[in-house]
């Protein structure tokens, strides 16, 4: 699998697992992954352009993952 490819999956398999919105997926940074509490925090939740289909600032998300 080329590089680009494993970008790719990785960003759709975040997508699937936490509903996350693609502009919080792209701004997403090791600070905010907690490994052992099995949590992404999204502290930086800014509103999409109109481009990337509009929307509106909700504030800070937590995803965890439910499956336990």
């Amino acid at each position: 699998m080329h590089q680009e490819e494993g970008y790719v999956r990785d960003f759709l398999l975040i997508a699937l697992f936490t509903g996350m919105r693609r502009s919080e997926i792209a701004r997403l940074r090791w600070e905010f992954i907690d490994l052992d509490g099995r949590t992404l925090t999204v502290n930086e939740a800014r509103p999409m352009t109109p481009r990337e289909g509009g929307g509106f600032n909700r504030g800070p998300r937590t995803y965890s993952n439910h499956n336990d």
